[in-house]
């Protein structure tokens, strides 16, 4: 029998599910006893960082929209498990949050519309956990990859008062290709050299002494672009956020930290760098709740992205061209990056660096190429995100050493599983004459080189995948049967993945 636990978290899920649009109306309304006339009117979720513990002291608050009739707003929905009613405290919230667009981020390339440009802040510096070199300026996710043709190895500018930072843009998420994304992260990386990080490294004070879990210190501070503001009362929501600059998009973040702080955040914000009075670092600023929450500022905590980037933070006093792993995390604040055309030198800020020759396996490994070109065969429209999410369910078959294959030439090759190896496929021919010519082939290459030479554990960690073994292209219709019924573990750019498939 399902513990209380059990049907408070499996309600929470598949709430989310309503909330980002994957569960239509008449489908939770027979399930969980969500009536279809208040399925459009609900927005938001809240959940206690304690949730699941004793469901007869949590409480599940739901957010509806402005206006709503209170009488239809339920009290108790049925548990997903096995019917069990369970008790929600339902209150009127607004109708979605708001993802700044702050000022002092800006992704732009000749093809993104003045409509289109969204700024934000510079939140902090983070250090590749596999290749210390390469560095990366974090801000938030929306801020750099909502444009329609947001592209890896955009120019970003970062400027410091009137002092400026050059770096191109290496990944992002959510995806705003496919709206409405469901994702945990809202969190964009641009690709940096430790040299264009001068302005920062003359302030000592912007850097924090290490990255820490969100709850702590309860004494929080938002280090906005101007100011520094101060709150706690922090908790964990899950919210839809529309994007300022284009109303009609919006994304839905689950489990977000949200909390008070003493003056509502302003556009200009985003990526902002939440730390608490011990100067630790605990999160970045996404965007506003909606009106009338009890909350009044959204953020992503940062070893939650940390872990999704593969990455540590440079911290306070650290060197920036040391070339052993780092001690643990550091932000910046008052930073502010804008995307503008230049020209810069390649060899310096490609999206990828290449990696000491000796961290990874030579070219010759016959599983490499074959690797890469199943990356660019199936996903090479999706980036770097893309492609490295097919790399890890080509890998995740490996692990399980079933019937997909033992070595990676196995799985790729196995009959009918990637469909760019097929016979009658119009990708094979392109696949056989590839050469690092195509540029999207020699990113694929390198991410494969990287992720083949990592240990089984650490690659687990950059497996945003969530240790999927199958995935289809979301404008597959009807789904492959496989998947009929199953929910995804991962939604990646143009794909859905899945794991426990049998």
């Amino acid at each position: 029998m399902p513990t209380r636990s059990q049907h408070f978290s499996a309600l929470r899920e598949y709430l989310c599910g309503v909330i980002s649009g994957r569960i239509g109306a008449e489908a939770s309304e027979q399930c969980i006893g969500l009536p279809a006339e208040v399925h459009a009117n609900l927005n938001w979720l809240r959940q206690s960082p304690f949730a699941g513990r004793d469901l007869a002291n949590i409480g599940l608050v739901l957010g509806f929209q402005d206006g709503y009739d209170g009488r239809h707003m339920p009290r108790r929905l049925r548990s997903p498990l096995d019917g069990s009613w369970v008790p929600v405290h339902s209150v009127r919230g607004g109708y979605a949050g708001r993802a700044h667009s702050p000022a002092s981020v800006e992704v732009r390339n000749n093809a993104v519309s003045e409509n289109e440009a969204l700024t934000g802040t510079l939140g902090a510096i983070l250090r590749s956990n596999n290749f210390p070199s390469q560095l990366f300026a974090l801000t938030a996710g929306h801020v750099v990859g909502a444009a329609s043709n947001a592209a890896v190895g955009n120019a970003v500018s970062m400027t410091l008062g009137d002092e400026s930072m050059w770096g191109r843009l290496a990944t992002w998420q959510p995806d705003f290709a496919n709206v409405p994304p469901t994702t945990s992260i809202d969190a964009g990386l641009i690709r940096i050299v430790p040299e264009m990080l001068a302005p920062l490294a003359r302030r000592p004070s912007e850097w924090p002494v290490r990255a820490v879990q969100p709850f702590s210190n309860p004494e929080l501070r938002l280090r906005a672009r101007n100011e520094v503001f101060t709150g706690g009362s922090a908790d964990y929501f899950s919210y839809r956020l529309a994007l300022t600059t284009d109303e009609t998009k919006f994304y839905f973040v689950q489990d977000a930290l949200c909390w008070n702080v003493s003056e509502r955040p302003q556009p200009g914000d985003s990526g902002a760098p939440v730390w608490n009075s011990d100067d630790e670092l605990v999160a970045i600023h996404t965007g506003v709740p909606p009106d009338g929450a009890e909350r009044n500022a959204v953020a992503i905590p940062i070893k939650r992205i940390l872990r999704w980037a593969g990455a540590s933070v440079v911290s306070r006093g650290e060197s920036l061209s040391q070339s052993a792993p780092p001690r643990s995390g550091a932000m910046l604040s008052g930073g502010a990056v804008s995307v503008t055309p230049p020209q810069l030198p390649s060899q310096q800020l490609s999206p990828q660096q290449d990696a000491p020759a000796a961290a990874m396996p030579t070219q010759r490994d016959p599983g490499i190429p074959i690797l890469a070109r199943t990356m660019w065969g199936e996903a090479r429209g999706d980036g770097v995100d893309g492609m490295g999410a097919v790399a890890h369910v080509v890998l995740n078959r490996r692990a399980k050493q079933k019937y997909w294959g033992k070595s990676i030439e196995e799985v790729c090759l196995k009959r009918f599983q990637f469909s760019c190896w097929n016979q009658n496929d119009p990708n094979l021919p392109l696949l056989q004459r590839l050469t690092e010519a195509d540029s999207s082939y020699a990113l694929a290459l390198k991410l494969a080189q990287e992720l083949v030479s990592l240990g089984e554990s650490e690659r687990a960690l950059r497996d945003r995948t969530g240790g999927a073994t199958h995935y289809y292209a979301r404008r597959l219709q009807p789904p492959p049967r496989w998947a009929r019924g199953k929910t995804p573990c991962a939604d990646i750019r143009s794909h859905l993945f899945f794991r426990d498939i049998a």
